[in-house]
């Protein structure tokens, strides 16, 4: 994994989760040492050589979790941190899962941290997979 700049919150990825029946999609789930507002999810997709700069993936779908990963603490389709319900407390650390397209394992995923080498990809976990659903882009 490359070293990422000491300015940036420390990001590691947890997994890149497979989808039978999205052979083209791929789940990745971070972890973050930074608060979900202070996360710029934005930051995450990969690049392709053959489109223009900023011509890449991008990150689809984000939603943070809780800590242990079992379930979701913010809305849907929002943008930025908008907890699910106002019980929620802000966390300190974010756990966040998102879609990407057409994933290539031999070139980094880019995040707000710089860039990170992609573990090989896995079968979802069945915490993840219970409360997963994918819903491609019109």
């Amino acid at each position: 994994m490359p070293a990422q700049s000491s300015g940036e919150p420390k990001l590691r990825i947890i997994g890149v989760y497979e989808l039978p029946e999205y052979p083209d999609v791929h789940l990745v789930e971070v972890h973050i040492d930074a608060p979900p507002p202070s996360v710029e999810t934005s930051g995450f997709g990969q690049d392709d050589p053959a489109l223009p700069v900023d011509g890449g993936q991008v990150a689809y779908d984000e939603r943070y979790l809780d800590d242990a990963g079992n379930s979701f603490i913010s809305e849907r389709w929002a943008i930025g941190w908008e907890p699910l319900d106002a019980g929620i407390v802000e966390p300190q650390t974010s756990r966040l899962v998102f879609f990407l397209h057409f994933l290539s394992f031999d070139r980094p995923l880019q995040t707000p941290s710089g860039p990170i080498d992609l573990p090989a990809p896995s079968p979802m976990p069945q915490r993840l997979a219970r409360i997963i659903v994918y819903e491609p882009p019109d």
